[in-house]
């Protein structure tokens, strides 16, 4: 009897696709509320993606051997599934932006992207089912997120020089749009090496906030560096961070545990001397929205239909030419 081959191409292929099986699954088994339109859009997306997913012609990475990146476009213009859908339902200019200037950017690292999220709003796609949609390409686990920023832009390493709270006000015009700009919040708490700051003080930050806020700023270690944007961890209502455990679970360290965790040598196992849920790992899926974008931009749902419809047409039509 012969035995089948698998090549490590083969086994990847496979292992997309699975993943995006069960993402459509996800994706149709709990549809969040929408407008008649917007279900309509969402329906035909996922029936695009189960197209998509049966091509089994997916992205090859060149540019990190590890594998540990995805690509957005690969070299030879495959789109990941992401990047297909948004150009199918009329895109491509934003596709071919972030395939030039973030191309192997996690989706849930292109939260700050006002476009993409208007476009997920009016396709009636949540930020979490994107992110969901695309397959991880190395361990997930909570503290990974505390510990190295991994799941923000820009990221860091522990331990850091200093962890400041600080007060920051809405980005949030009359309008409801809202501005990625850098704006000036008040100091109100220094854990680490305070240099300049102090409570009551001035500390610029950029960022996207809906409301007047607290937020835990992250500065790096010297020699790092955080780039133009600031790293940093929204504080809920109760005065928490929270993240998510590789079980789905919400999981939250108050501000001086956070601080102590990062500001220390052993950022990992101090969290998981707290709840052993911080250093669960998931080497399969797993894959969170650390910090959603706001909708903004010009994307409309009878635009993301119109799209949609136009590509199944001249589809359909070049089927025809072809017999």
């Amino acid at each position: 009897m012969g035995h089948a081959t698998s090549t490590p191409a083969i086994a990847e292929r496979r292992r997309v696709a699975a993943h995006l099986a069960r993402a459509e699954r996800s994706a149709r088994a709990a549809p969040p509320r929408l407008t008649p339109s917007q279900r309509l859009v969402r329906a035909l997306l996922l029936d695009e993606l189960a197209r998509y997913r049966s091509r089994a012609a997916f992205p090859k990475n060149r540019d990190f051997p590890a594998g540990l990146r995805p690509s957005f476009v690969d070299a030879e213009g495959t789109r990941c599934a992401m990047a297909h859908l948004l150009e199918f339902g009329g895109e491509g200019a934003l596709v071919a932006r972030i395939a030039r200037e973030r191309n192997h950017a996690y989706v849930r690292e292109l939260a700050d992207e006002a476009r993409l999220v208007a476009w997920l709003t009016a396709a009636g796609i949540t930020l979490a089912e994107a992110a969901a949609i695309q397959p991880s390409y190395g361990c997930y686990s909570a503290a990974r997120v505390v510990c190295t920023g991994d799941s923000h832009f820009p990221s860091y390493r522990a331990p850091v020089q200093r962890v400041m709270e600080v007060q920051v006000p809405s980005t949030i015009d009359a309008s409801g749009m809202f501005q990625h700009q850098t704006v000036r919040g008040t100091v109100v708490t220094v854990w680490g090496d305070p240099g300049t700051y102090a409570p009551g003080g001035g500390v610029e930050v950029m960022g996207v906030f809906g409301a007047a806020t607290s937020i835990l700023l992250v500065h790096p270690s010297p020699g790092d560096s955080v780039g133009v944007r600031s790293a940093y961890h929204l504080l809920d209502q109760a005065g928490m961070v929270t993240f998510t455990s590789v079980t789905g679970e919400r999981i939250s360290l108050t501000k001086r545990q956070f601080a102590e965790a990062v500001l220390g040598g052993r950022c990992e196992s101090y969290l998981g001397d707290v709840d052993e849920r911080w250093t669960q790992t998931d080497c399969g899926d797993g894959c969170t929205v650390a910090r959603p974008g706001i909708a903004g931009g010009d994307p409309t749902t009878a635009g993301v239909l119109a799209a949609v419809l136009g590509a199944l047409v001249l589809r359909r039509g070049a089927r025809r030419a072809r017999r």
